[in-house]
């Protein structure tokens, strides 16, 4: 990922932490709540919202895939 010069600062950092938190979602067994700790320092609900944003799906979607 590059920063463009479409996207701040802050939101390429939010893609990079959510792509963090997608990688941990399909790497382990771990409730959302502490991959949002893990990875942003938030509550579950403000990850979801960010994944969903990014994605267009959930996390518990793909956790209940793998």
């Amino acid at each position: 990922m590059h920063p463009s010069r479409t996207c701040s600062p802050a939101h390429f950092y939010l893609k990079i932490r959510i792509a963090h938190a997608r990688d941990i979602i399909r790497s382990s067994h771990l409730p959302i709540t502490e991959i949002a700790m893990m990875c942003r320092g938030e509550c579950s609900s403000c990850l979801s919202r960010c994944y969903r944003a990014v994605f267009g799906i959930p996390p518990a979607r793909i956790a209940l895939k793998e």
